[in-house]
């Protein structure tokens, strides 16, 4: 009589949804139906990871395909679907007004019903699935329960735990869309009313489809309960089972009397309460609908597919493959993406032959989706040759990805693309003649210019392989793309030129790529002449000298005048490979005023991108022509208006001090580090103190003292912390050049006073500082100008500036050695494990670990373990637990020895 949900039926009703039909040009996002095709079955000899794949009648599921989309979402007896239509509604009006109206049934209708009835009604409620009975009788009395009959309690319960059984089925229905108003609400509503609300729900599910109905979401109340289908059908068997008993034996302590004078109550029980009588009904009607819901689910999965459920039980590895293949078309994006993103794993399982023929067509329907599965599916298909066969048959996945490089978002097209040239960079000759160059040609014609652009990006992989006369036709066509109405494809055929032009013969790079060049470059938009500005430097590579200084040279300095800034900006960012590409010479003649012109632009953009090259450019000069034009600008660039711009010098100046040489580093560069060390934009200093090792190789130690170091003091204290962590990192360097003497004259009271910093990232650097210090001028030079200025530090009031010692101590003693960590360092671990603060002591803990290494074995159990062993009694939990695991490593350390 009770049908319970299971996890196999509620896996079978996975909702799969397919796309309408769209616009070659507009492509959107549309509802989908919710029908899937016939299923077909696999070889049953197919094999993958090394067993075969059988079901019991030798057959598999491998894929679900679409029908052909029609305005029908699914074909129904549709007379016979009307006359249970009427009918429900029928038995629905006569369910009302014999159960609620007319006073001819058993007991009182609703309209006269008796206080006696209502008292029985509230006592059957609160005595809800036994909940009160139950814990009364173990003794909790939080609310005593009322005593009724156990007849009425037990049909009471065995009516209420049938109709909870119903909410797996209603969220899982397939025709639950129909029903427009909310199932969490219906449901609720059944609980108290049954066969009320669920009689006009199995008549509204009959209604016609909308074909165009997109599938509702589930509630969270939904997706809780078809998750946890197995559970609410094991609680509503386990309620009435245990309303049964409870019927017959419940309370028999009472004065209810034994089994046939409970049956004697029942049946005057039914004959006089209009509560009981309904209840009966509530157990006809539903012996017919739960099987109806059911059945009607089931008839919805196709044979195979249960098939493969069952066959899920004897071999559990392919249980996750049939997941994944139902997923591809679920209404949830997640479980697409996830099944999209395994698609070698469905491939691998159908077998190379059934992935051409089945997979791949069924993708290349499946263009419509969400945009990010799609760029999920346009980059698995780019590493799917080894998948459908091999090289031989990598024509097949050409479909997919066309049909992908022609939808409206970018990184889609991109990804297509992309996945389209390495497969056809391993595709043999002959097949790229057959099946890529067709393709490249109707790309390049589509009449949407998403399919131009797209076809921009493979000309290179399609002419190295066609034959002459094809060849030609493909130079045409990209001619024809340069000169593109729309601005999108000329963008595209100007960033993919240099691509196309190396590929392309000798012979024709003067003539064909030039003149769509030259197309390029005088183009009207801005975001069309910048992407030129790219093919400049690639193009330069191909040609000869001579015809670079030609062709090249001139576009160049016309562009670094060019009226929009954009442009020269471009100029600017690349100018160094475009040097490279002219050569030396052409540089210092006609390039040398162009780039003076972009360091004394109008838009801070393009001074930007010019200062960040300064350097480079330089190194392509002599001495005397960087000195002569380019530093009157640097000089300039230095008190720019803009910060970024200085900040963009500062990055790359210190460079120039090789390529000018130590005279002309003192004279012109040393007054602009000072003033950008003096910069009020933290940035600015920033990138001046990371690089000063530059300008030491080239001026000497005394003269960057002399100069740069009392700004480099100030600096330790500036207000930026950034700032000052930047000169802590430089200050091993720093101590190296300058020598123990002058650095404990200048430096090594700042080492100490940053052990006391505010900010934790620059007393943790100082203590690294520290270690870095010791390591370079020695154990000794540290245990008379470190140690005991950090030793002093411990009983600082700060608990965390004492944290921070302890930190320099663990960095130390590996420095210093067994003997002065013994010495000196220990004896103050040691004593900082009374501290007050439990961060402290668990700090203690970790510092004596790191410890036992490096001491003998006899101090580690003398002296580190009883500090460890108050420690792990400790009463804070972290304190304890650092403190066990520092022990347990000096049980491992004496073991091993």
């Amino acid at each position: 009589m009770i049908l319970a949900t299971s996890p196999s039926v509620t896996y079978l009703r996975h909702s799969i949804h397919n796309p309408h039909p769209k616009s070659l040009q507009i492509r959107r996002h549309i509802h989908r139906s919710s029908r899937i095709s016939i299923v077909d079955r696999c070889n049953p000899q197919q094999t993958m990871a090394g067993f075969q794949i059988r079901t019991r009648d030798r057959s598999i599921l491998c894929l679900a395909r679409r029908k052909p989309e029609t305005a029908t979402v699914e074909v129904e007896d549709d007379p016979l679907r009307s006359i249970f239509r009427n009918l429900l509604w029928s038995a629905e009006a006569v369910y009302i007004l014999w159960l609620f109206l007319l006073p001819y049934a058993p007991g009182d209708p609703v309209w006269a019903i008796s206080s006696e009835t209502v008292n029985s009604l509230l006592g059957l409620s609160l005595n809800f699935f036994f909940i009160l009975p139950l814990t009364n009788s173990v003794g909790i009395h939080f609310l005593e329960a009322p005593v009724l009959h156990p007849m009425a309690e037990g049909l009471f319960n065995f009516v209420i735990a049938w109709t909870l059984m119903f909410a797996p089925l209603l969220y899982t229905d397939r025709k639950r869309n129909r029903y427009k108003s909310s199932l969490d609400v219906l449901w609720g509503l059944m609980m108290f009313l049954t066969n009320t609300f669920l009689i006009p729900y199995m008549a509204i599910r009959l209604n016609d489809a909308d074909p165009v109905d997109k599938p509702s979401k589930r509630s969270q109340l939904g997706e809780a309960m078809t998750k946890g289908a197995p559970i609410v059908g094991l609680t509503g068997v386990t309620v009435c089972l245990v309303s049964t008993l409870w019927s017959l034996y419940g309370r028999a302590d009472g004065v209810f009397g034994g089994i046939t004078e409970r049956w004697q109550y029942l049946i005057g029980y039914l004959g006089s309460e209009r509560l009981a009588y309904a209840f009966i009904w509530d157990i006809c009607l539903y012996t017919v609908f739960q099987p109806w819901l059911i059945g009607e689910n089931l008839q919805n999965v196709k044979k195979s597919k249960v098939e493969l459920v069952g066959m899920s039980m004897v071999e559990e590895p392919l249980y996750p493959i049939a997941v994944l293949i139902d997923e591809l078309k679920n209404d949830d994006i997640q479980l697409r993406l996830n099944s999209i993103r395994r698609l070698s794993t469905i491939a691998r399982a159908l077998g190379e032959e059934r992935t051409r023929k089945e997979l791949i067509p069924f993708l290349s329907e499946n263009n419509d989706d969400d945009d990010e599965v799609l760029l999920a599916m346009a980059e698995e298909l780019g590493v799917f040759i080894p998948y459908v066969g091999g090289v031989e048959h990598a024509n097949v996945l050409l479909p997919p990805l066309e049909t992908l490089s022609t939808v409206e978002e970018t990184c889609v097209r991109e990804k297509a693309v992309e996945s389209l040239c390495r497969v056809g960079s391993q595709m043999r000759e002959s097949d790229l003649v057959d099946h890529f160059l067709p393709l490249v040609k109707r790309l390049a014609a589509g009449e949407w210019f998403t399919a131009r652009v797209s076809a921009c990006g493979v000309f290179h992989i399609a002419y190295p392989s066609a034959p002459d006369t094809l060849k030609t036709e493909l130079r045409s066509i990209y001619s024809q793309l340069c000169q593109d109405d729309m601005p999108m494809v000329r963008r595209a055929a100007a960033t993919n030129l240099g691509k196309f032009a190396a590929t392309i013969e000798s012979a024709h790079l003067k003539t064909d790529i030039m003149s769509m060049f030259d197309d390029l470059t005088q183009d009207d938009q801005d975001s069309v002449r910048l992407l030129a500005v790219e093919g400049c430097a690639a193009l330069g590579k191909l040609l000869e000298p001579q015809d670079c200084v030609a062709h090249i040279l001139p576009v160049i300095v016309n562009f670094s005048q060019d009226k929009s800034w954009r442009v020269r900006y471009m100029v600017a960012n690349q100018l160094y490979e475009l040097c490279e590409a002219v050569g030396p010479e052409p540089t210092r003649t006609e390039l040398v005023p162009a780039y003076v012109r972009l360091l004394r632009d109008n838009e801070a953009e393009v001074r930007i991108a010019a200062a960040g090259k300064v350097t480079k450019f330089c190194r392509i000069l002599n001495p005397e022509l960087a000195i002569q034009h380019i530093l009157p600008c640097v000089k300039e660039l230095s008190s720019d208006s803009s910060q970024h711009v200085r900040s963009a010098l500062a990055s790359v100046i210190m460079g120039m001090a090789p390529v000018l040489g130590k005279d002309a580093t003192i004279e012109h560069l040393l007054p602009i580090f000072l003033s950008l060390l003096k910069d009020e934009f933290p940035d600015v200093r920033l990138n001046i103190i990371s690089k000063l090792d530059q300008v030491y190789q080239v001026i000497g130690i005394d003269l960057l003292s002399q100069s740069l170091l009392p700004a480099i003091v100030e600096l330790a204290e500036d207000r930026h912390w950034r700032v000052r962590l930047a000169i802590i990192e430089y200050i091993p360097l720093l101590a190296s050049q300058l020598g123990v003497g002058f650095f404990d004259d200048k430096l090594g009271a700042l080492c100490m006073q940053w052990l006391q910093d505010k900010v934790h990232s620059i007393r943790d650097a100082a203590a690294n500082n520290l270690k870095r210090l010791a390591e370079e001028f020695g154990p000794e030079w540290a245990m008379q100008h470190i140690v005991p200025q950090v030793l002093e530090m411990i009983n600082n009031p700060h608990y965390l500036y004492r944290m921070t010692i302890l930190r320099a101590v663990c960095l130390l003693a590996p420095v210093m050695g067994s003997e002065i960590t013994c010495s000196k360092l220990l004896p103050v671990v040691i004593t900082a494990s009374k501290d007050r603060v439990p961060n402290i002591k668990f700090n203690v803990a970790k510092v004596l670990q790191s410890l036992i290494p490096i001491v003998d074995q006899s101090v580690a159990e003398n002296t580190i373990r009883p500090g460890l062993v108050e420690l792990s009694e400790d009463p804070d939990v972290d304190v304890r637990f650092f403190a066990n695991q520092a022990l347990q490593s000096i049980d491992n350390v004496m073991m091993s020895s």
